[in-house]
């Protein structure tokens, strides 16, 4: 219960682009010994959108490693990879993105990482 109500309040803030809030609330769930699916992709969605892209790779490439089945961290491993100048391996995970997205037609990734935890936000509060 405490675990989905502090989810539930950083993706509040993390939706009003509150980004600096939302990593407090990581950190507190984090000294409670607290975690959720995908952390790491909001994790590093969150750097990424403050432009620190180096904490950005190191959390997308955890959740590339947790969840390689899934299509959004692949997508924003790709545009990191790209904006970092690695335009080889963004083409390799913007390829990776696409494969799995096809193999998996559930998938969530929209081109759009904001649509995947907008869908979460409604899932949970479902």
């Amino acid at each position: 219960m405490l675990k989905a109500a502090l989810v539930r309040h950083l993706l509040s803030f993390w939706s009003l682009k509150e980004y600096d809030s939302v990593l407090a609330e990581i950190n507190e769930m984090q000294s409670l010994g607290l975690r959720f699916n995908r952390m790491e992709l909001l994790l590093a969605d969150v750097y990424f959108k403050k432009n620190d892209y180096e904490k950005a790779m190191k959390y997308a490439k955890l959740d590339k490693t947790e969840n390689s089945s899934q299509a959004e961290g692949h997508y924003l491993l790709g545009l990191l990879y790209k904006m970092t100048g690695e335009k080889e391996k963004a083409k390799i995970e913007f390829e990776e993105a696409f494969t799995v997205a096809k193999q998996n037609p559930n998938s969530s990734l929209t081109f759009s990482i904001n649509i995947f935890f907008e869908s979460n936000l409604k899932q949970q509060s479902e």
